[in-house]
């Protein structure tokens, strides 16, 4: 399990209703990321999905593209790159 928030320096984590886990793949690895809650889960098409564009100076590093559904702009996380192997390996130990 990896919670989000005190890995980007959030010390202060409290549990509610709305926590929950969200289980990916990277790097061939299955986590559990504890997240403050989720609003809803989307399958998108990869068509649909653009490179990050250029925002000024906004950070993009962990942003792999903007996907387009219907109406929405959707913002996906590049979990490969939010998440080192050796961050992975500690994690599964």
């Amino acid at each position: 399990m990896w919670r989000c928030a005190a890995a980007w320096g959030c010390n202060q984590w409290l549990r509610t209703r709305n926590t929950r886990i969200v289980v990916v793949d990277v790097h061939g690895q299955t986590l559990g990321f504890i997240v403050d809650a989720v609003s809803e889960v989307l399958r998108i098409r990869a068509d649909t999905v653009e490179p990050t564009p250029r925002i000024g100076t906004v950070e993009r590093e962990y942003i792999s593209g903007v996907g387009k559904l219907e109406s929405r702009l959707l913002l996906m996380l590049d979990l490969e790159r939010l998440m080192n192997e050796a961050e992975i390996g500690a994690t599964v130990q």
